[in-house]
């Protein structure tokens, strides 16, 4: 993950007890158990102090956790639920922005009602032609 991909960023200084165990708990537990684990537990309760508190972390993490926005060779489709609570659609939407921006070949396919799930099953009438 991202401590170890950037042990420079002191990730751990920000983590409570609770933080620390449940960062250890989803580097072995499989998404269900790790639910199950964290049951009522929220963001407050894993961090002392603020991400942005950490020199660096905003590079660090947009570094980590960026699609790259040019260099394919191929058509992109991007399916986005307006819903979704697992990507941010404003995320999705500027990554759409981005790679267009950059003369990639994408197709943008808007789905309002659908979450993230949702989005996948909405998708195949628009996504399995594409492919």
């Amino acid at each position: 993950g991202f401590r170890e991909a950037r042990p420079d960023i002191d990730v751990d200084s920000v983590l409570t007890p609770a933080g620390l165990d449940a960062v250890a708990k989803a580097e072995t537990l499989c998404k269900p158990q790790l639910d199950a684990a964290l049951a009522g537990m929220t963001p407050t309760d894993f961090f002392r102090a603020p991400l942005a508190r950490l020199p660096g972390v905003d590079a660090a993490l947009d570094a980590y956790m960026c699609t790259p926005t040019s260099g394919y060779d191929r058509p992109i489709f991007l399916g986005v639920g307006m819903q979704d609570r697992d990507v941010p659609p404003n995320l999705t939407l500027q990554l759409d922005e981005a790679l267009r921006a950059n003369g990639q070949d994408v197709t943008l396919k808007v789905y309002p009602d659908e979450d993230h799930s949702g989005t996948v099953l909405a998708s195949v009438p628009d996504s399995t032609p594409f492919l």
